[in-house]
């Protein structure tokens, strides 16, 4: 099964950078014709492929080793909202983009970095059920976009390497921050060379048994 991306992502590719960023402004028309083709595109590669495992529309294996409940059927990676304006995304990447998640119940885009200029984009699409964000040791963005998602019944997967100091850093989330735990799933991707300190990343050696014994004692203090 495919990582699949999104029609901005593949409007990228298909494009490249600057052409498509220019066309926004001189061929907004023409830019839409290329959205609502790769929207249409993206919707038929993934029906096929769920066709050939026998899986419903709904139904989605996960990404990154993260289960998703039954009528969340897609995830696609957004890897460029994180550079585009809130302007430009609404107009040229929120209709096709939910258009996609609506076919298959609804679903879960995916980006790495800081794109909080979009919660209010995010907000609006009715078929976004979650997004999974790999923050890049960027925790107060991460704290920024769960609170921004507050209420909008849209799940937070954040998600990151292995912090240094785990323990102090889901206690600066949950405790110093008052991060609510309702609508999030946090996701730590165990490296035995790279691990998060003070938001950036550090080459560490540890082995993954040691760090996953202890982290399950860790979040039994945060996740009860």
């Amino acid at each position: 099964f495919t990582d699949n991306h999104g029609p901005l992502t593949l409007a990228v590719q298909v494009l490249g950078y600057e052409k498509l960023f220019i066309w926004m402004y001189e061929h907004p028309k023409q830019v839409h014709k290329l959205m609502d083709i790769l929207a249409n595109t993206v919707i038929r590669w993934v029906k096929a492929q769920k066709k050939l495992m026998g899986h419903d529309n709904d139904f989605c294996i996960g990404n990154q080793g993260v289960p998703v409940a039954p009528g969340c059927g897609i995830w696609f990676s957004d890897d460029d909202c994180v550079i585009i304006s809130k302007e430009h995304y609404e107009e040229f990447a929120l209709p096709y983009h939910d258009r996609v998640l609506e076919a298959f119940g609804g679903g879960i885009m995916h980006f790495c970095g800081t794109a909080n200029q979009h919660i209010d984009n995010f907000r609006q699409m009715p078929n976004l059920k979650g997004i999974n964000n790999f923050a890049l040791g960027d925790v107060e963005g991460t704290l920024e976009l769960k609170k921004g998602l507050e209420g909008s019944k849209k799940v937070l997967v954040a998600c990151d390497f292995t912090h240094y100091d785990y323990e102090e850093y889901y206690s600066e989330l949950f405790e110093k921050n008052e991060m609510s735990k309702k609508g999030l799933v946090v996701q730590s991707l165990f490296s035995p060379i790279v691990g998060v300190k003070e938001g950036k990343y550090e080459f560490i050696d540890r082995k993954e048994k040691d760090v996953a014994d202890d982290m399950k004692n860790v979040m039994k203090r945060f996740f009860r």
